[in-house]
């Protein structure tokens, strides 16, 4: 997924200004930014991650639903397509 994004946004980035935690949950809101189809954008998500008890990541919930998901999700189907061809 992370490499779809940045074909469709090449200079995207990410700035984490709150992150909290409450035992195995964490919660970090996000701002991304960067240069997509419809050109420069900045919106904010929300991401809602459980770890296990070693620390690593078992969950993680993307609240966010910015229009760019859809076309990096549309570049991914077509891409899935070619591959196929």
């Amino acid at each position: 997924m992370i490499a779809d994004i940045l074909n469709v946004c090449p200079d995207w980035s990410l700035a984490v200004p709150e992150y909290a935690e409450s035992g195995d949950l964490h919660f970090i809101r996000w701002i991304a930014t960067g240069t997509g189809p419809g050109g420069r954008f900045e919106f904010n998500g929300c991401d809602r991650v459980k770890t296990t008890a070693s620390g690593q990541v078992c969950e993680n919930y993307i609240f966010c639903d910015h229009p760019l998901f859809e076309q990096v999700s549309a570049s991914r189907g077509a891409n899935k397509l070619r591959s196929l061809v």
